[in-house]
């Protein structure tokens, strides 16, 4: 996950300092503007009694829609230094000020008021995402998508799909702004955006939630804060569950069509596996996937919508004209 490789860490074979307040405020001025023509850059919120750092974070998106360069490339276009690490959306990169090392996260995002909302106040992301994921809702820096699990098909099916019940076969995305999200949480948006002085006033926030339950957080202390946060809900009482997942998930965001388009387009494709096959082709004598592939690519080209072709008829048809079509794919020289 994306906290777990943050925080100052990433370079093993160099001295990296931690940040006193006033070097953080200096050196955070200093990137921002040494990359500001080619960066849109936002900072990323943190708690106010916070007296050191262990790296700076930073949201940036490229400017140039056309400038495809690697990260490394336009990182060194600006900054000379072979210090470099990326890793997906994370860039770090060590950052020299009066003889000293500093680490730079630059963290890509498409939606900056998302991701300050999910990657603010060190693992506060990550601790709502475990009450959310328990409530098969995932919260991730581009918003809060509807884990779809092989249950809800099911049901939504009357059981005619047999999905795996625990198998997530969709993820829909529900909402992809802050305050939408801190609504359907039930979080007090405003009191964010006025900040945290520290973890008692962060942590009290989180437990605000609707969703929230000290049951969900058991030895999930991956993190320091992690750590204090479970502690500090040791003596908060349970609330009763709540569905979540079907009752209010998908009527609050009016997504019930959504899953019934899907539970419709699963219905299609098994309705075609139970006409074709793999089996049809490995009935024949054909084995190993290579050659299994060759077979269907040869048997999809006989007519110009296979599929259609397999919709419009009978099973047993479709059998009988399929296997004379593989009869012949196996009399094709070097088959």
């Amino acid at each position: 996950m994306l906290y777990l490789v943050m925080g100052g860490n990433a370079f093993k074979n160099v001295p990296v300092n931690r940040l006193t307040r006033d070097i953080y405020d200096i050196v955070i001025e200093q990137v921002t503007n040494l990359f500001s023509d080619i960066f849109n850059i936002e900072n990323i919120f943190f708690l106010s009694d916070k007296e050191s750092f262990g790296d700076i974070d930073l949201l940036y998106n490229v400017k140039d829609i056309n400038d495809f360069r690697p990260m490394k490339e336009i990182i060194k276009s600006k900054y000379d230094t072979d210090n470099i690490i990326v890793n997906g959306v994370l860039t770090s990169i060590l950052y020299s000020y009066e003889d000293n090392y500093y680490q730079i996260d630059f963290i890509k995002s498409r939606n900056f008021k998302m991701a300050q909302f999910y990657l603010s106040y060190g693992v506060t992301g990550h601790i709502i995402g475990i009450m959310s994921c328990r409530n098969n809702i995932k919260f991730s820096p581009e918003g809060i998508s509807l884990q779809v699990y092989g249950r809800l098909l099911n049901e939504y099916s009357n059981n005619e799909l047999k999905c795996c019940d625990e198998q997530i076969y969709d993820n829909i995305l529900l909402v992809n702004d802050p305050i939408s999200v801190s609504e359907f949480f039930g979080f007090d948006y405003e009191r964010w955006i006025k900040g945290f002085k520290c973890n008692d006033e962060l942590f009290a926030w989180i437990c605000s939630s609707t969703l929230f339950s000290p049951k969900y957080y058991k030895r999930n202390g991956e993190s320091d804060q992690l750590v204090v946060f479970e502690k500090y809900i040791e003596n908060i009482e349970c609330k009763p569950s709540v569905d979540y997942y079907k009752e209010l998930c998908l009527n609050y965001f009016d997504k019930t069509s959504v899953v019934m388009q899907l539970v419709d387009e699963l219905k299609e494709k098994q309705k075609f596996k139970e006409k074709f096959n793999a089996h049809l082709i490995m009935n024949k004598g054909i084995k190993g996937p290579i050659t299994i592939g060759k077979c269907m690519k040869f048997l999809k080209a006989k007519h110009d919508d296979f599929e259609l072709w397999v919709k419009n008829n009978d099973k047993e048809h479709i059998e009988t004209v399929c296997n004379a079509y593989i009869d012949e794919f196996i009399n094709l020289p070097l088959i």
